[in-house]
């Protein structure tokens, strides 16, 4: 994991630094949501029935222009992951269904790398995104909720102490229409990691899967480069 962290970062510093005296830097608001659900994998996979859950999502994403059509999208991000389940249990001669949300509360930091393609006439303004890049996630609170009760979860890497992970990583594709300054993006965010703490000898996993839909305006950070 930390290997992949050093690895995003340092493609996004060299190509900021290489790349971002050539064109005009911008950086756009953005807020949405997110359809989440968790993949599960594993011994007792099968117990928990999960289904998607909405989450909320809201942050502050760059546009550093690194090569013709493409820029580099680095962002800061606000999100609510998780998902809803239930599973069903006999106890005593009774059989009873249990229904309830698992969410986890994420700073997220996406690096992607996005190709511009012009739409018509460039000056109408109409432009299609498609990007893609790694993520990771920083964990700042999270909690299972069900109809009779709700549980702060705890987290870090003791299999005996903590419920999750502190951090996730993935990949995270998607496509966007752009309009002048207003964006509107849709992005699948594939994660990478076993966020749940397990010991080392289970194959128990939960990871974390999202489809998010935010709108952003473009607001421009340094004066665009003329020609001579």
């Amino acid at each position: 994991m930390r290997n992949f962290v050093l690895l995003s970062l340092s493609w996004a510093f060299l190509l900021t630094f290489c790349f971002s005296s050539q064109a005009q830097i911008r950086i756009a608001p953005r807020i949405g949501t997110n359809l989440n659900y968790m993949s599960y994998s594993g011994e007792s996979a099968g117990v928990d029935l999960g289904g998607a859950r909405a989450g909320f999502i809201m942050g502050v994403q760059g546009d550093i222009p690194v090569f013709k059509q493409y820029t580099l999208r680095p962002g800061i991000f606000y999100s609510s992951r998780g998902d809803s389940y239930f599973f069903s249990n006999s106890e005593f001669g009774s059989f009873y269904i249990i229904e309830g949300k698992t969410i986890l509360n994420y700073l997220e930091i996406p690096v992607l790398l996005n190709r511009s393609f012009p739409v018509g006439k460039r000056k109408k303004g109409w432009m299609i995104d498609v990007q893609a890049g790694p993520y990771l996630g920083i964990a700042l609170s999270g909690k299972n909720k069900t109809d009779n009760s709700s549980r702060d979860f705890e987290f870090g890497s003791n299999e005996m102490e903590d419920d999750y992970r502190a951090t996730d990583f993935g990949l995270s594709l998607g496509y966007g229409v752009e309009y002048k300054q207003f964006s509107l993006s849709m992005n699948y965010n594939l994660g990478l990691r076993n966020v749940v703490t397990v010991p080392d000898d289970s194959d128990y996993k939960e990871r974390n899967r999202s489809l998010t839909f935010t709108l952003g305006y473009f607001l421009p950070v340094t004066p665009k480069k003329t020609t001579k």
